[in-house]
């Protein structure tokens, strides 16, 4: 039977829930996020205020998305539409009022073309695409400026060229540019402008080299757009003032960048629940529909492992998080909490008599082994400079 559950549930689901005070623990999330797991229980879309509740608090605010719709699976699988706005917090108490829209279908999207397969089998596949191509090419057409009009691609293409070849050379009205532009938002002085170009020697102004980065006088690191500056030293009121004229807000690490945290220490199990939610979210989704045994492994083998791959390579995962992903790749794959075989064996490849799943610590292990190669190999990159001087200090990768 389809139905739903609302409510304050007084927990959030992951830390992205939460905004400023203490960040929540992994065994604070561990409860609820099983709870909708095992029920198969799904947030309803929503629209307007993500953090529906405030500590009314200004001196120590805090902002949490405790309010929620969730949905059963029996909900989806009926097509059954539903869909919550969530007002601004504080007209009635520090809860977001919530409106429900039951039913009331929104508009549907375009649909992207697929193509199957077994069409191709079908014994008037070529004769029904030939005969779309030649309608096309009666519907498809170009009218020349004398009023011909041209089917042949070859001519239709000669004509396009022909337009644009003549127009190098030529003139033409633009709207003129807004100067307008230029004086929106804070913009520098001349002196200003001055002061960042000229050339400033770094060692004797007031600068402090960030410890790790002095002896290879690392002062910034730049990616396409996004730039990190690292210095020593930038406290109270001179942060503020940085703080105060870049507009800039602060931050804390740790902090996602591409999608993986960055942290100035080591990461603790919680920095790793976005992946356990980002899988936790995809078999959330899946379980809502009529798989087989087949494509729940396929999914889990293409989907879930690709997205473990991302992380694995980049990071040690710990022996909580990959028990975790165990569990839920367990019974997503045996629709049930009760396995027929041990996940130990189904690790095996086929030939083997497993199921093709890639042991998650052995990969681990391989995909880390890569950076112990670059290291080895790429002695001449600014990273690897930097592990030699900070961590290595002159010994080999290999000892």
């Amino acid at each position: 039977m389809p139905w739903l559950v609302l409510g304050d549930f007084n927990c959030v689901k992951s830390s992205a829930e939460k905004q400023l005070g203490v960040p929540p623990t992994w065994y604070e999330l561990k409860d609820f996020n099983d709870c909708c797991l095992s029920l198969g229980l799904h947030d309803a879309p929503t629209t307007d205020c993500f953090y529906t509740w405030y500590s009314n608090n200004d001196d120590n605010p805090v902002w949490c998305k405790l309010d929620r719709v969730l949905l059963n699976n029996e909900w989806l699988e009926a097509g059954l539409h539903c869909g919550v706005h969530f007002n601004p917090p504080g007209c009635l108490s520090n809860h977001s009022p919530g409106i429900i829209s039951l039913f009331d279908l929104p508009a549907p999207k375009p649909k992207p073309f697929r193509f199957f397969n077994m069409w191709a089998d079908h014994p008037n596949f070529l004769a029904i695409v030939e005969n779309e191509k030649r309608c096309e090419k009666l519907n498809f057409g170009y009218h020349k400026s004398d009023g011909i009009v041209v089917t042949s691609v070859a001519e239709i293409g000669q004509e396009f060229v022909a337009y644009y070849t003549s127009l190098l050379g030529t003139e033409g009205r633009t709207l003129p540019m807004d100067s307008g532009v230029f004086e929106w938002g804070p913009k520098l002085s001349s002196e200003q402008a001055l002061e960042l170009c000229r050339a400033r020697n770094i060692s004797n102004s007031e600068f402090n080299f960030h410890p790790k980065y002095e002896k290879l006088k690392i002062t910034h690191l730049l990616f396409a757009d996004d730039l990190m500056l690292v210095s020593h030293g930038i406290v109270g009121n001179e942060l503020d003032s940085i703080l105060a004229s870049t507009e800039f807000t602060r931050g804390e690490m740790p902090v996602r960048y591409l999608g993986i945290p960055l942290a100035a220490q080591r990461l603790t199990v919680i920095n790793y629940l976005p992946l356990v939610d980002k899988i936790a979210g995809n078999i959330s989704k899946w379980s809502a529909k009529s798989l087989s045994f087949v494509g729940r492994l396929e999914l889990i083998t293409s989907v879930i492992q690709g997205v473990e791959c991302f992380w694995l390579q980049c990071f040690p995962l710990p022996a909580a998080v990959v028990d975790k992903i165990h569990r839920l790749c367990r019974n997503f794959l045996w629709n049930s909490k009760r396995a027929s075989v041990a996940w130990e064996e189904i690790y095996h490849p086929k030939e083997e008599g497993g199921l093709g799943i890639r042991h998650i610590q052995s990969w681990n292990v391989a995909l880390l082994a890569r950076v112990l190669w670059n290291i080895h190999r790429k002695a001449e990159t600014l990273w690897v400079k930097w592990v030699n001087e900070v961590y290595l200090r002159g010994a080999s990768v290999w000892d």
